[in-house]
């Protein structure tokens, strides 16, 4: 848990700015790090200039996965990592399969 108790000057758990700057700025200048996949550390960008998703691998930071939208990357992956795991949320397969198959091109 966060300590909130200093107000607005405590400590966000996530800094766009500083997670944007953080991998892949000379592939991908026109992407906002959105995210990442806890396996392997993915990372997960917002193309800004059409919307679309990508996911570059934690280590080499080659592009593995692409979604034409945010609401396509979302309910994709929703209904793909809700079959990984039980109600409980114990994951039912390797931690492997809980990132996007690569080259995975979504239309």
């Amino acid at each position: 848990m966060l300590d909130r108790s200093g107000g607005l000057d405590s400590r966000l758990p996530y800094s766009l700015a500083r997670e944007s700057r953080r991998h892949h700025a000379s592939r991908f200048d026109t992407g906002l790090n959105i995210g990442s996949y806890g396996f392997d550390r993915s990372d997960v960008y917002l193309n800004s200039e059409d919307e679309s998703v990508y996911v570059f691998t934690g280590g080499t930071g080659d592009r593995i996965a692409r979604w034409r939208s945010p609401l396509a990357w979302l309910t994709d992956e929703i209904a793909r990592l809700k079959l990984l795991f039980d109600s409980e949320g114990k994951c039912l397969t390797s931690r492997a399969e809980t990132v996007p198959a690569p080259q995975r091109q979504v239309q």
